[in-house]
C-alpha cells in the first residue's frame, strides 16, 4: 500500500482541499477527494489519535516531488485567479539624481528600497504549463488586454530552473518548495527577494524614477583664530548642506573661513583640513601643525614640548598659536592621517 501522507487534495470541482477542512459528515456523505499528483483518489484519515491525512484509495504509483510541484502550481494559480492582489516585493536601487556633486560614492549615493508590485495590474491570465517562446512555463502570467512583458513562475522541488532560460532575457520567479510547510506559505505571504527559497531573474533593479538622496556626511571647520571645530555625522548635516556659504554657520567660534565636507570618516580631519589650507597658500596658525606640538594619547592631552624650557602653556589651546612666538609649522605627513575619498571644501571670501 502507498504509505504518502498527504495534507492536500482535490475536491470534487478540482480546488485544493486541506484535510483541516474536512469534517466526519462529508466523509460519510460520500465527497471524494483526488490526489494532486496522480489523480487517484484519496480516502481522509480522521482518527482520534493520529493527525489527520489523506492517502491513496487504491495502490497508486505517486511521487512526492510531483505531489509539491503540482501543490505549488495549484496553489499560486488558485490565489492569483481568487485574489485582487498578487504581490510580490523585489529589491531596487534608487540613486541620487544630483548632477557635478563632489561627494559621489558608490556606497552612499545609492538606497535600497522594497517596491511591491501589484501583478494583478497588468496581468489578467495566469496558465499552467504555458509556452513562452520556446520555453515552457509552470505557470505563466500574460495579459491579453496590455502589452506587457510575461512573466514565468516556476516551482523548484529537485530541478533548478535551467541556465539557458534564465540566459533568455525572460522575468522569472523560481521558487523552490521544500515540503508542504513551504506551500502552505504561498497561500497568503508576498514572493519577496527577501527569501532565500525564492529567486528573482531579470527583474529590473534600477528604480524608474529616481530621486534626490540625501545622507549624513562629517564637517570641519577653520575659524578665523585658527581652531578648528567637528560636526559628527549624526548631528544633522548632510550631504544637502554643502552649499550653505560659509559665512552662514553658526558655532562656538567665531567666523568660519574655512570648512570641508565628506561622507568618508578620518580620525584626524581636522588636520587633514589645515594641511589642505596650507598647500592652498593659506598658514593657518593652530597649535596641531606646530613642529613642538605633542599628542598623549594615554592622556588624551595636547602638549606643547617647550612648557618646561619657555614657560609655554602645558595643555595649550589650539588657537594660542596665533600668539606664540615659538610657532613653526610643520607640514603633516600624509602616510600618517587619514584622507577623504569625497570631500568638498568652501572657502570664505574674509580669509
Amino acid at each position: 500500500m502507498n504509505k504518502l501522507r498527504y495534507a492536500y487534495a482535490l475536491n470534487e470541482s478540482k480546488k485544493i482541499v486541506h484535510i483541516s477542512q474536512v469534517t466526519k459528515e462529508m466523509k460519510e456523505g460520500g465527497t471524494h477527494f483526488f490526489c494532486i499528483s496522480c489523480g487517484d483518489e484519496m480516502i481522509a484519515c480522521l482518527g482520534e489519535v493520529n493527525q489527520h491525512y489523506f492517502r491513496h484509495k487504491n495502490v497508486a504509483e505517486c511521487n512526492e516531488e510531483t505531489y509539491l510541484h503540482k501543490l505549488g502550481k495549484k496553489i499560486l494559480k488558485e490565489r492569483f485567479d481568487n485574489s485582487k492582489e498578487f504581490n510580490i516585493l523585489i529589491t531596487q536601487v534608487e540613486t541620487c539624481t544630483k548632477e557635478d556633486c563632489p561627494l559621489v560614492d558608490e556606497a552612499n549615493c545609492k538606497e535600497y528600497v522594497k517596491t511591491k508590485i501589484n501583478f494583478k495590474e497588468y496581468y489578467n491570465i495566469c496558465e499552467e504549463e504555458k509556452a513562452c517562446d520556446k520555453y515552457i512555463a509552470d505557470l505563466l502570467l500574460y495579459s491579453n488586454i496590455q502589452k506587457v512583458e510575461p512573466v514565468m513562475l516556476e516551482i523548484c522541488v529537485t530541478h533548478k530552473c535551467s541556465q539557458e532560460k534564465i540566459d533568455s532575457g525572460y522575468r522569472i520567479i523560481e521558487i523552490t518548495l521544500n515540503d508542504e510547510e513551504d506551500a502552505i506559505k504561498l497561500m497568503d505571504e508576498e514572493l519577496t527577494d527577501s527569501s532565500e527559497n525564492i529567486h528573482f531573474y531579470n527583474f529590473k533593479k534600477e528604480k524608474s524614477h529616481n530621486k534626490l538622496l540625501h545622507h549624513d556626511v562629517y564637517v570641519e571647520l577653520i575659524h578665523k583664530n585658527g581652531s578648528t571645530y567637528s560636526i559628527g555625522r549624526k548631528e544633522g548635516w548632510s550631504c544637502s548642506n554643502i552649499d550653505i556659504d560659509v559665512d552662514d554657520i553658526d558655532t562656538p567660534y567665531d567666523d568660519v573661513i574655512m570648512r570641508v565636507t565628506t561622507p568618508d570618516y578620518c580620525s584626524n580631519l581636522d588636520v587633514w583640513l589645515l594641511r589642505y589650507a596650507h598647500d592652498k597658500g593659506y598658514l593657518i596658525r593652530n597649535c596641531k601643525v606646530c613642529k613642538f606640538h605633542k599628542y598623549n594619547n594615554f592622556q588624551k592631552e595636547h602638549i606643547c614640548t617647550l612648557y618646561k624650557k619657555y614657560g609655554t602653556p602645558h595643555n595649550p589651546m589650539e588657537y594660542e598659536a596665533n600668539k606664540c612666538r615659538y610657532f613653526s609649522y610643520v607640514c603633516p605627513e600624509i602616510g600618517h592621517i587619514d584622507e577623504p575619498r569625497h570631500y568638498y571644501v568652501s572657502i570664505s571670501s574674509q580669509i
